[in-house]
């Protein structure tokens, strides 16, 4: 996941060599659980 502007940027501009380092797992204490359970609202 890309996590600064920084980070979009280089995803989009750099050369893949580059661009790929930031292919790595996000650490869990960087997530956060929006929801859960079934969707109520209509799709």
């Amino acid at each position: 996941m890309l996590t600064t502007p920084d980070e979009i940027d280089t995803w989009l501009q750099a050369p893949w060599g580059i661009a790929r380092e930031l292919q790595r797992p996000l650490p869990d204490n960087d997530m956060l659980i929006v929801s859960k359970g079934n969707r109520k609202d209509p799709a």
